[in-house]
């Protein structure tokens, strides 16, 4: 059998309570918080005597960027992103951002700059999912139109953002969204 550890071999290192259940293989790590770096880690679960077969994610996509995720101490080195739900947000924001910025573009809108910030509110009883996730947009672009930008958000929302559409349908998502024509200050904002 397997199972997964979350911090378990951390805490405890020879993980006698799962090889006495007949576990002989642990995954840590499984919502992508493996402890970095591995080597000490490993060498520290060799040392340590009875251990069972042991798994660890770290993530590389199509480019050769590794993306390294890590626990805070003191179970982790803290050197990577921390946890699963953070590269989540990481990924709603870049592709919200990479959607929006084109549909502009295309609109003839002159996009400067483009910040995606994305934030998130877990619910409290496991598992401990993003209950509520708000997308705050600041763009910049002299003669920038909000209208534009607010019609731009929302095509990315309703039709054109893959992973906006696979969270929104488990997560309250809400959005806001500010223009910065940097000669003239804040050109306009929605509420936050």
């Amino acid at each position: 059998p397997r199972t997964h550890a979350r911090g378990g071999l951390s805490a405890r290192p020879p993980a006698d309570n799962y090889v006495r259940q007949g576990v002989r293989t642990l995954m840590e790590g499984q919502d992508g918080s493996s402890p970095v770096p591995l080597k000490p880690f490993l060498d520290r679960l060799a040392a340590s005597g009875i251990t069972p077969n042991m798994g660890s994610f770290i993530g590389q996509g199509s480019g050769v960027q590794r993306v390294v995720v890590d626990y805070p101490p003191p179970l982790g080195d803290d050197a990577g992103i921390r946890g699963g739900l953070e590269l989540l947000l990481m990924s709603l924001a870049a592709c919200a951002g990479q959607t929006v910025v084109p549909l502009l573009r295309r609109m003839g809108q002159p996009v400067e700059g483009c910040t995606v910030e994305a934030t998130g509110r877990r619910r409290d009883e496991h598992p401990t999912v993003l209950a509520h996730i708000e997308l705050r947009f600041m763009l910049a672009g002299a003669g920038l139109e909000p209208a534009a930008v607010d019609r731009a958000i929302t095509l990315g929302e309703e039709e054109f953002c893959p992973v906006w559409a696979m969270l929104k349908g488990g997560t309250t998502i809400t959005r806001s969204f500010e223009v910065v024509d940097r000669s003239r200050g804040v050109a306009a904002a929605t509420p936050a």
